[in-house]
C-alpha cells in the first residue's frame, strides 16, 4: 500500500514493491506492455481482475538497460487469459469462527473466439467486513 494514512490517489490501491526499492522502481507489464501509473508514478495492479489472470512471470533481474529506471528492481509481467471459450464463475464466502471478518468474492470469466478473434471480458467483486479488538 502506498501512503496508507493519507486519502491521496493512491489510497487503497495495491502495488509491487521487490527489493525494498519502492513500487516506482518495480516494472509491472500487462502481457508485455507497461501498466498505466498515478502521477506519483505508482501501478495498481487491483484494476486488474483476478479472474483475468493467467499467469505471473517475475525476472528479478534489473532490465534498466532494456525498459529504463523504473525496473531497476526487477520486472513483473502480468499474462492475462486469452482464447476462453463459455463462461466461468465461482463464488467465495468465509468467516471467522467468532462471526465477523466476512469476506466474499464474485467473478465471472466469459469469453468467445474463433481463427480471426477473441474476446474475453472478466468481472470481479470483492468485500471484506472488519473484525474489532473489542469484540476479541
Amino acid at each position: 500500500r502506498a501512503n496508507a494514512l493519507t486519502a491521496g490517489e493512491n489510497a487503497g490501491g495495491t502495488y509491487i514493491d521487490m527489493r525494498n526499492l519502492g513500487t516506482q522502481r518495480t516494472l509491472v507489464l500487462v502481457n508485455g506492455k507497461r501498466l498505466g501509473i498515478s502521477t506519483s508514478g505508482y501501478q495498481d495492479i487491483s484494476t486488474l481482475p483476478v479472474s483475468a489472470v493467467e499467469r505471473i512471470e517475475v525476472l528479478k533481474d534489473g532490465a534498466s538497460a532494456i525498459y529504463g529506471s523504473d525496473d531497476m528492481a526487477g520486472v513483473v509481467n502480468i499474462i492475462t487469459r486469452s482464447n476462453v471459450t463459455g463462461v466461468t464463475a465461482n463464488v467465495y464466502h468465509g468467516q471467522y469462527s467468532q462471526g465477523d471478518g466476512a469476506r466474499d468474492r464474485f467473478d465471472v470469466v466469459a469469453g468467445w473466439s474463433n481463427d480471426r478473434l477473441s474476446l474475453t471480458l472478466s468481472a470481479e467483486h470483492a468485500e471484506e467486513k472488519g473484525v474489532w479488538a473489542r469484540d476479541r
